[in-house]
């Protein structure tokens, strides 16, 4: 993942974001439909769910509409130090 990233060491900021996301794990289009309920290769595992999920609006998405840009379409783990931009963030 630091490889990928180009970074020296590992930070909260590594994996903040989906495309830092999918640039540590080395993810690219060929992932595109992929099934992640199904066994093998990448998949979404049962955790532990946040304490705190706090909604707001996606970020970097400037050419949508005014209307979209403002949807609360972007959630974060309220105890993660990863999150970018916590203060557009709201409790539920």
């Amino acid at each position: 993942m630091l490889q990928r990233r180009g970074a020296p060491k590992a930070t909260p900021q590594l994996c903040a974001g989906p495309g830092k996301v999918a640039q540590s794990l080395g993810l690219d289009k060929t992932f595109d439909g992929h099934d992640l309920l199904a066994p093998g290769g990448l998949e979404l595992r049962p955790g532990t769910p946040p304490a705190t999920i706090l909604p707001g609006p996606r970020l970097g998405i400037a050419f949508a509409t005014p209307e979209d840009q403002a949807r609360p379409w972007r959630f974060a783990d309220g105890d993660s130090r990863a999150v970018l931009q916590r203060t557009t963030l709201h409790p539920t």
